[in-house]
């Protein structure tokens, strides 16, 4: 939360310091929502990122800072908004198929169906469905540019399981977005950001297993 927007040298500001690659993550996406000087030379030290839209967005005009860290994270799973799901659960999909419902624009999304942290489907802009081959219990891994879930009580509502983690997703829609899906626990040890978020009237309506504590949110 440091407002940041009239410093114009950070030079060696955490060298010799290695951040958590979520704690650095939340400094990046935080900053590039500020107007800020140009040309700022930062030093991150060794903390490696995984929000690499972040990052570059202060590295081109028209802030063109000069960043120096330990660079891309190999794992970034801390980053994905993780579900499970059971295929066979009624749905409008077939019985070894999951859709996972969106609304409007701006998408830009991957997943990862079978949570080996490598991505099947890349840069989806709408409705996705797979077919797994057979019934069961899968946990699905989704990643990028996703504004909103939307089950607005249809589709695969009753498919989904959990939300065991929020991930960094940047959410903006949120009204209905888990709507009628009365099997939703939430497992999550992590808040979702809802800065962006206007609306989130319906969100867990008749979602009825839903009992977590959102107190943090």
């Amino acid at each position: 939360s440091w407002d940041i927007s009239s410093v114009t040298d950070m030079t060696d500001m955490f060298d010799g310091v290695t951040l958590s690659t979520q704690n650095y993550d939340r400094i990046l996406d935080q900053w590039v929502r500020l107007t800020l000087q140009a040309g700022v030379v930062f030093d991150g030290g060794n903390s490696q990122y995984c929000d690499q839209d972040a990052r570059d967005f202060l590295t081109v005009e028209p802030n063109l800072w000069t960043i120096t860290d330990g660079g891309l994270a190999a794992d970034c799973s801390y980053a994905d908004f993780v579900i499970t799901i059971q295929t066979d659960n009624t749905g409008t999909s077939s019985s070894t198929s999951f859709t996972i419902p969106t609304t409007g624009a701006g998408y830009g999304y991957d997943v990862d169906w079978d949570n080996d942290q490598v991505f099947d489907d890349l840069g989806q802009t709408g409705n996705i469905t797979h077919d797994f081959g057979l019934a069961g219990t899968y946990t699905v891994r989704i990643r990028g540019y996703f504004p909103g879930i939307y089950f607005n009580n249809g589709g695969d509502k009753l498919k989904i399981l959990t939300v065991e983690q929020w991930g960094t997703i940047d959410w903006s829609v949120m009204n209905s977005a888990f709507r009628g899906c009365a099997n939703l626990t939430i497992t999550a040890t992590d808040v979702p950001d809802l800065s962006s978020v206007t609306s989130m009237s319906y969100m867990f309506r008749a979602a009825t297993a839903f009992n977590q504590d959102i107190g943090a949110w």
